[in-house]
């Protein structure tokens, strides 16, 4: 077989094999010239290859400033960059490209595009169901502590209502009593704050959607979901213990993910506290620093501790021992710490209860 012939079958393979699969690839020059056009161009682009060589240059389909020369000829490729583009009819698609210098007759700079459309509605899709899941959940727990949240509010109101009484009753008698009246006033407003900040908790923690990462400090991040279940713990005589080592540095974290899986944490230690009947039971909160921007939160409970038998099948989603539970909690609280790279386990204690415990990172580490 003569040269001509084994290059002329090279090529038929080539074009036989990118004709077959989805991705599409391009060779250009330095300035983005198109002078290789896969024959399938129209699989994700919609333009046929005579009018994508009429477009000329590359940045015509993918847009530009996709690479630039001086981070090719440093990188020599740069890949999974993200772009999303708009095909002859319109249509968005969300494609993954790479970028790699070459040294071929034809060109210089080779690009492959994946579209990605389906798999990221699909991971979109995925993540707000995960969402729903967690705020059906954050809602169910906020529902077993609504009668300690009654309480705590029902307080600064009834203050609230005699405060006021006490004033209408002074100016109804033409009291002279001017500093009296501005004191019960002043009661007023610090009561009105004070239910003002239970419910803002609540309304916060509550949201549907999560404000995403942000910069915060851990150990407010820690006292904040204890205020949320403190109502409950005062009605039954449980008192939550924080013990922190020193140098815990503010990190970017997903506040409400981390909140509600220490409310869940609480709130299971707190009922084992309760159902064991013991007298001047505590809850304990431990952050331990284990690593750079790396903590392990640990919450410990003094009940009767997790059953060998299901010990297994705790984290398992809608699996309870709760008569009401919808068997969320645990599962949800491990996805959230397991999406930021951290992991959660259960450990059984030498003498009495239980300690559940996650690793906490800063999330432009494991972005």
């Amino acid at each position: 077989m003569n040269h001509p012939a084994g290059t002329y079958i090279s090529d038929e393979i080539h074009r036989i094999i990118l004709s077959s699969i989805s991705d599409a690839v391009f060779i250009t020059d330095e300035d983005g010239a198109l002078t290789f056009i896969c024959p399938n161009v129209a699989v994700i682009f919609g333009y046929s290859f005579e009018e994508v060589e009429e477009l000329g240059n590359i940045s015509r389909l993918l847009g530009c400033k996709l690479a630039t020369k001086a981070d090719l000829d440093e990188q020599r490729e740069l890949c999974n960059i993200e772009r999303e583009i708009k095909d002859k009819s319109g249509k968005l698609h969300i494609l993954l490209i790479n970028v790699k210098k070459v040294d071929l007759p034809m060109g210089s700079i080779l690009y492959t595009c994946r579209d990605i459309t389906e798999r990221k509605l699909a991971e979109e899709l995925a993540q707000r169901r995960q969402e729903e899941l967690a705020h059906a959940s954050r809602v169910s727990t906020m529902g077993e502590l609504a009668s300690g949240i009654a309480h705590e509010l029902s307080q600064p109101l009834s203050a609230i209502m005699n405060y006021a009484r006490a004033c209408e009753n002074m100016i109804q008698t033409n009291s002279r009593e001017k500093e009296a009246i501005v004191s019960h006033l002043a009661q007023v407003c610090d009561q009105s704050e004070r239910a003002g900040a239970v419910l803002e908790r609540l309304r916060k923690f509550l949201k549907k959607q999560h404000q995403g990462v942000q910069l915060a400090d851990l150990l407010c991040v820690v006292h904040e979901a204890i205020e949320l279940v403190r109502p409950q713990a005062n009605r039954e005589g449980i008192s939550v213990r924080v013990v922190a080592e020193q140098g815990v540095a503010p990190l970017r974290m997903d506040v409400i993910g981390v909140q509600q899986v220490l409310v869940n944490l609480l709130v299971n230690a707190m009922e084992a506290n309760h159902a064991s009947n013991s007298e001047g039971s505590s809850v304990l909160v431990e952050i331990r620093c284990c690593g750079e921007q790396k903590y392990e939160v640990r919450v410990s409970d003094g009940g009767a501790g997790v059953n060998a038998d299901v010990a297994d099948r705790i984290f398992e989603p809608f699996f309870t021992s709760k008569e009401d539970g919808l068997g969320l909690g645990l599962s949800i609280s491990r996805t959230i710490v397991e999406s930021r790279g951290g992991q959660m386990w259960y450990e059984p204690s030498d003498q009495r209860g239980s300690t559940f415990c996650f690793t906490l990172f800063d999330s432009d580490r494991v972005a």
